[in-house]
């Protein structure tokens, strides 16, 4: 995926064209969930070759967004807490690096019953 922006400038007698290019991100890998109880999950993932700002994670339950949560481009993990039991939830993540955003790889999950 390449962008191209095109910015002329004029110097007297010359026209140069400076451009930027962006590529995108390659995204994490091995979404996993580690300790499952009723009431929460460990969440564990590959982190992408490229340097990461921040994770976005999205809990969805029923097809509705749950909670959304931004982790640290330094960590690879998050706890949930406050599920409910014998529920299956999906988990999205991405990696974002300033205005570049990965692909998402996404899992689900099942809570234990009380």
């Amino acid at each position: 995926l390449f962008a191209f922006t095109f910015f002329p400038l004029k110097f007297t007698q010359f026209q140069f064209t400076c451009f930027s290019l962006c590529l995108a991100m390659d995204m994490p890998a091995e979404l996993t969930a580690l300790n499952i109880t009723p009431q929460g999950a460990l969440l564990r993932w590959n982190a992408p070759q490229s340097n990461v700002d921040n994770y976005v994670l999205t809990i969805t339950h029923n097809q509705l967004t749950a909670d959304t949560f931004l982790v640290e481009g330094n960590k690879h993990e998050h706890q949930l807490s406050s599920l409910k039991p014998s529920t299956t939830y999906s988990v999205a993540l991405y990696a974002t690096k300033g205005p570049l955003t990965s692909g998402t790889v996404i899992t689900n999950i099942q809570t234990r019953m009380c």
